[in-house]
């Protein structure tokens, strides 16, 4: 049986318990490479992001904004009075 495959057949509280029985200079290693791997993916949807909102001017996103907001405070207002 390969490792990954080992390793997909252990539950959750088992993949913790090996996890916290590390020597402190083995976690720091796998925190650092969990870290990297949500760091790239987080740059690469905010990159996304800024392509797609480059097309609108900042008074356009603010005047979104306060429309969203106005509309949050315009319901929560209306379920408070009922």
């Amino acid at each position: 049986m390969s490792r990954a495959l080992a390793l997909r057949e252990l539950s959750f509280e088992s993949i913790v318990d090996v996890v916290e029985s590390l020597p402190p200079d083995k976690k720091m290693k796998l925190h650092d490479i969990l870290d990297k791997g949500w760091q790239e993916e987080f740059d690469r949807a905010l990159t996304s992001v800024r392509a797609k909102m480059s097309k609108f001017t900042s008074e356009e996103i603010d005047a979104d904004i306060d429309s969203a907001l106005a509309e949050v405070r315009k319901e929560k207002y209306a379920a408070r009075s009922n």
